[in-house]
């Protein structure tokens, strides 16, 4: 601070400290400060008093008594009138803060400064901190009168306490100046948490004190296989592995473990121990691994690894180790015919009774188990025991699985055990719907042994005996399922009486353990009766003819009602359908396969039962097995199989489609008993198609002869549609197909012709055929009815003149193909487009090629047809003309543009891109008149230039011509100058002389040039032309600028003839005055005088005085000295009176004619000559006056200064 007064004299004593505020910091080395209080003024003080706070009390007074100050006061310099006292605080607390005040003392003036002072001090406990639990306290203890903001550091990255986050940060009171922060780090881990931390305290005055610690983070844990942390380990066999880690800055000297505190001494046999380390960024971790073999109940205890340190910091983990076992039955088997419910069961071995057990079913379901009482063990080696239980109330074969029971044991740890329950079921069921039967001889019984979830095998008996297939039964295949099914049949004999079972055995990979269980049994009795007559075992008939089939059985129950069951079997059927009551046969969907009429009726004797089937039109869907069957009950007569072979065309020819110049093939199939000649006609005249390649096979019985025509290029290229048949002949006899047609599919139309414009896309289209196609129209899918679409690929290539080929579209990038879409009449439409057109385009040649996909299941085999070519034609415009480019203003001109393009475009003329033309530089003449010839197409428009536009570099002038929104314009633009026409600008000139004549000069580039001509001289009088920097004697203007250059013609200088000329030649600073020439004539009567110094300077004859001498046309004899009009006089010097100036003035006239001021300047001149009036040749008025004489009047000519001027001189 600064204190100031006026002191004595007027003069400013002043008080100077250079500090306001001075920062402590407390250190265990120094216990001191001191500061100083400088005194600036004219007076040297008497005395200076420091005061703690301010001087307003003796109380504050400090001094040296008590040995806490030290104060020293310097002497008074005079030079920088200053004086500078120091104070220094010993033996320094945090109560000495304050301020301080120093107090001069001088004759009525006293000034003094005020100093404030903090002291403080930041510390922590420890410079090093070692942590091995996984916590990290740090404490900064700070002493000092006020707080600050604490901030904490690790490496140098601020900490931050987040809710829910790992770091706490306490802040104590303050409380007796003192007060502690504390900083508190859980989980700590050496990768993330050792290094240096620091306690920054920042004050609200700026000032900040800092203070830091070093801090290694060991810790040693516990864990798994997945390195997750253990607490509890149970054993529940007879090994403990265990896995402890350490981590830390360093690797430690080794490992012990321990077991409740006594090591475990390694045998490397029984119990064994290693070690592995891995080195992380900044850290290392130490694993070690302990194994126990044979671990029993006594091995039960804590264990725990010790890391040993040189320093004693040891890090260390504990783990509390059980010995827990289960032992149950792990493969539980259940019949649930036989048994319905099950109980599971597991035993627990250990210390102490479990306090709960749990079952996890198979469907991850967690159950409450019934838990026993807990029995000690017998002995102290000896676990004791306890059971849990779980009833399963209603077993099926969803209760397979595994079942997991579960042991609560003491500190919540577990032990568990999986024991794997397979429930089995075998169900017998047969055709008679119970599972007894009384059937007659030749009758047929079908068994079928279900067992839900499978079984490993199963094997049918008859009493006790195994049944063999393909000898005691027939094996019917069953659908897929993941159960086991069984179905058998066989016909019934006199010996098929008996008790029937199936016999299933279970096992898998887990459970090996073979078991068997088995059905119900099905008991069969025998009646004995007639056998049967029937139709004939094989029948052939033609498609469309009419069939019967007869059976008569046996009847040997008299009046007995009766049921009499038709059952046909299709030959691609696994299994026959029983007909319906009127004989007709229907397919899952509903839809009628057989139209058949069943008549049954008893014979005349009721020992006989007849029935019939007749089929009025048989067909192919007709073929199969047919059995005739008559049922009392569960009683039954069934026939052996009656076959119907149909000859019948299996594949009629279907819709075909062919591309265009393609191959196709027509394909049809008969079916029969024997081949079949096939042969393809025209519908229009029977004709035949050609020769078929025909092939026989069997196949289910039947001869099938497959035919194929192959349908040459030639047909498909000339016709569009055939309809026809397939004709199917056995032993003369024929069956024909319905007709179907032959459709060709071509590319329908493209633009042959596309117009584009430059810059802009133009567009190519390919239409081809997009669905297949039946007499001309879309063929309809007879399931979906609907049409079929073609897949296809369209193709695109483009001729490269260049190479003289043909190259596909992707090698331009200005192709882009887009979708094809198919209309609703069945065309498909491909467009190509080209972008950015040039105009060397113009001709381009493209072609499209349809490259249709084979659809096996339309009867289309694909192929492949390539269009003509299409041609692209530039819209354009080919040329854009004016008929005088570079008029002048007033010229009437008619612009020309010629386009070339599909249609009749739209032309506008316009300018600089305005969309008009301009009207303030043009008039119109005539507007836009349009003519075409083909693709030409002309347009002028005629217009008067009115303004110039040199200036400007011309207008731009353009021709649009838009060839429609789907092509797009074409712009063309020139640059018509319009120039200026000189003949009709003005000029101006300078001239006012009459006589001048100018004359005007147009040149071939349009510049025009005017000059002037001044009159003749005459013998007084001379005419000279006097050019400017503005003017001259010819001007031009060109049509480019439109003025004059330069600006004005020059004018004609009228000059007459000079004669004489008047000039001054005046002697300067002359050391004496009054001189020669003064006011009075002071040197009257003496050489000096007047008239003699006129006598001397218009001397003729003089050698060395006069003007004949100085000026230069006297010398030459080009004039004469006019000497009446010679003039002397004399002027005083007002600054310097004793000197004055010689002024003389002359005319002189020439002997010679002198027209110019440049003349008379050269004729007059003295060329720095001086005149002389002393010493001269010749004499004047020898009288002198004493007081001047030679000594007083020095004309010294080397001394004189001389001005000489002309004062009718001007410039010519």
């Amino acid at each position: 601070g600064i204190n100031a007064e006026y002191g004595e004299n007027g003069e400013t004593q002043q008080l100077v400290t250079t500090l306001h505020k001075l920062y402590v910091r407390i250190s265990l080395c120094v216990h001191w400060f001191r500061f100083s209080c400088e005194y600036n003024g004219v007076n040297d003080p008497t005395n200076v008093e420091w005061f703690q706070a301010f001087s307003d009390g003796s109380t504050n007074l400090l001094s040296e008594s008590d040995g806490k100050y030290s104060i020293r006061t310097g002497d008074f310099d005079p030079k920088s009138k200053s004086k500078t006292s120091v104070i220094s605080v010993n033996k320094m607390d945090v109560t000495d803060s304050g301020d301080y005040t120093c107090k001069w003392k001088t004759d009525g003036f006293n000034p003094e400064a005020t100093m404030a002072v903090n002291i403080r001090s930041l510390t922590t406990p420890f410079p090093k901190i070692n942590s091995v639990d996984g916590t990290i306290v740090i404490t900064c203890n700070f002493e000092g009168t006020t707080s600050g903001t604490m901030e904490w550091y690790h490496e140098g990255q601020k900490l931050e306490d987040v809710a829910d986050d790992e770091i706490t940060k306490t802040e104590g009171k303050l409380e007796n100046n003192k007060q502690e922060y504390t900083l508190t780090i859980t989980n700590a881990n050496p990768e993330a948490h050792s290094g240096g931390y620091g306690c920054v305290l920042v004050f609200c005055d700026g000032d900040n004190l800092k203070a830091k610690t070093e801090v290694d983070t060991r810790r040693a844990t516990l864990i798994d296989s997945k390195g997750e942390v253990e607490s509890y380990i149970v054993v529940t066999g007879d090994r403990l592995t265990a896995r402890c880690r350490f981590q830390g800055k360093r690797a430690p000297a080794g490992v012990k473990w321990y077991k409740d505190g006594a090591e475990i001494e390694m045998d490397n046999v029984n119990k064994m121990h290693n070690t592995n380390t891995k080195q992380m960024d900044s850290s290392v971790q130490y694993f070690s691994n302990i194994t126990i073999k044979n671990f029993a109940f006594t091995d039960e205890g804590t264990y725990s690894c010790v890391f040993p340190f040189e320093d004693g910091h040891n890090a260390q983990s504990s783990v509390i180790v059980k010995f827990a076992q289960i032992t149950n039955e792990e493969c539980v088997f259940v019949d649930y015919r036989t048994e319905t419910s099950k109980t599971l069961t597991c035993t627990y071995h250990g210390a102490a009774a479990a306090s709960s057990v749990s079952f996890t079913l198979p469907d991850s379901s967690k159950v409450a188990g019934e838990l026993s009482e807990f029995t000690a063990g017998t002995e102290d080696d000896k676990p004791g025991t306890q059971s849990g239980s779980y009833t399963l109330a209603s077993v099926s074969a969803g209760s397979s699985g595994s079942y997991r029971c579960t042991f609560v044991i003491n500190g919540g740890s577990t032990v568990s055990a999986i024991l794997w329950l397979t429930a089995r079921k075998a169900v017998i069921e047969s055709s008679e719907g119970s599972l007894t039967a009384n059937l007659l001889v030749q009758h047929t019984i079908t068994l079928t042994c279900t067992v839900s979830a499978g079984a490993r095998s199963l094997k049918w008996y008859k009493d006790d005996e195994v049944m063999v297939q393909d000898t005691d039964y027939k094996k019917i295949k069953s659908p897929p399922s993941t159960d086991l099914i069984s179905k058998i049949e066989f016909d019934i004999k006199d010996d098929s009486a008996g008790s029937y079972k199936c016999v299933v055995k279970q096992f898998d990979d887990f459970c090996p353990e073979r078991n068997r269980f088995e059905s119900e049994s099905v008991d069969l009795t025998v009646i004995s009766a007639a056998l049967l007559r029937a139709s004939a075992a094989k029948n052939v008939v033609y498609d469309g003819e009419k069939h019967t089939f007869e059976c008569v059985f046996p009847n040997p129950y008299g009046e007995k009602d009766y049921e009499i069951v038709w059952s046909y079997k299709g030959r691609s059927d696994s299994v026959a359908m029983r007909m319906l009551a009127n004989g007709d046969v229907t397919d899952r969907s509903g839809q009628r396969i057989i139209d058949g009429t069943i008549n049954s009726v008893k014979g005349t004797s009721e020992k006989e039962i007849s029935t019939t089937l007749t089929i009025d039109k048989v067909n192919s869907h007709t073929e199969g097995d047919y059995i005739c069957m008559v049922k009392w009950g569960r009683i039954f007569i069934k026939s052996s199989p009656s076959s119907l072979t149909v000859r019948t065309i299996s594949l009629p020819p279907a819709t075909t489609n062919v591309v265009k110049g393609g191959t196709g093939q027509l394909i049809c199939e008969a079916s029969g008993d024997t081949a079949a000649t096939i042969s393809f006609h025209r519908v229009l005249n029977d004709e035949s198609l050609g020769e078929v390649e025909a092939k026989d096979f069997e196949s289910g019985g039947l001869v099938i002869t497959s035919a194929t025509l192959s349908v040459g290029s030639d047909v498909t290229a000339a016709e569009d549609s055939i309809e026809y048949y397939c004709k199917a002949t056995w032993e003369g006899k024929e069956v024909k197909s319905d007709s179907v047609y032959l459709s060709i599919l071509d590319i329908t139309g493209t633009t042959e012709t596309v117009w584009g414009v430059a810059g802009k896309v133009a567009e190519f289209a390919c239409e081809s055929h997009g669905v297949l196609r039946a007499n001309g129209a879309p063929y309809l899918d007879m399931i979906k009815k609907q049409m079929v679409e073609t897949d296809a690929e369209i193709d695109w290539e483009y001729f490269d003149t260049a190479s003289s080929t043909w190259k596909d579209y992707t090698t331009d990038s200005r192709f882009s193909k887009r979708n094809s879409i198919i209309g609703t009449n069945g065309i498909r439409s491909s467009p190509l487009l080209l972008r950015q057109i040039e105009e060397s385009d113009d001709g381009l040649k493209i072609r499209c090629r349809v490259n249709y996909q084979a659809d096996d299941n339309h009867n289309f085999s694909g192929g492949s047809t390539m269009s003509g070519d299409l041609t692209l034609r530039i819209s354009t415009i080919s040329s854009f003309t004016v008929s005088k480019s570079d008029p002048t203003v007033g010229d009437t001109i008619t612009f020309t543009c010629v386009a070339t393009g599909g249609e009749v475009p739209t032309f506008s003329f316009t300018t600089n891109g305005r969309g008009n033309f301009d009207t303030t530089s043009y008039e119109l003449v005539e507007g836009t008149s349009l003519s075409s010839a083909g693709t030409q197409h002309t347009a002028t428009y005629t217009t008067k230039t009115i303004l110039p536009n040199v200036m400007r570099k011309g207008e731009k002038i353009q021709c649009r011509v838009d060839f429609g929104g789907a092509l797009g314009s074409a712009k063309k633009k020139m640059t018509v100058t319009t120039y200026h026409d000189c003949s009709k600008i003005p000029s101006q000139t300078l001239n006012r002389v009459t006589g001048a004549v100018i004359r005007e000069e147009e040149h071939d580039d349009g510049s025009v040039t005017r000059t002037i001509t001044c009159p003749d001289d005459t013998s007084t009088t001379k005419y000279d032309l006097e050019v400017t920097e503005n003017s001259g004697a010819t001007i031009r203007c060109t049509k480019d600028v439109g003025g004059w250059s330069p600006p004005l013609l020059a004018r004609c200088k009228e000059t007459n003839i000079r004669t004489t000329a008047s000039g001054n030649h005046n002697l300067k600073n002359l050391p004496f005055n009054p001189g020669p020439c003064a006011d009075g004539d002071p040197y009257a009567n003496t050489e000096y005088a007047h008239g003699v110094m006129i006598s001397k300077i218009n001397s003729d004859t003089d050698t060395t005085c006069g003007l004949k001498h100085v000026l230069q046309c006297l010398i030459d004899g080009d004039c004469v000295l006019v000497t009446e009009e010679t003039t002397c006089a004399w002027e005083s010097i007002s600054m310097n009176p004793r000197k004055g100036n010689l002024l003389i003035r002359f005319t002189v006239e020439y002997t010679i004619p002198v027209w110019y001021n440049s003349e008379v300047k050269d004729l007059v001149a003295t060329n720095k000559r001086k005149i002389a009036l002393r010493d001269c040749s010749e004499s004047y008025n020898r009288k002198k006056r004493r007081s001047l004489d030679q000594t007083n009047f020095k004309l010294d000519l080397d001394n004189i200064e001389v001005e000489d001027s002309l004062s009718d001189h001007t410039s010519d």
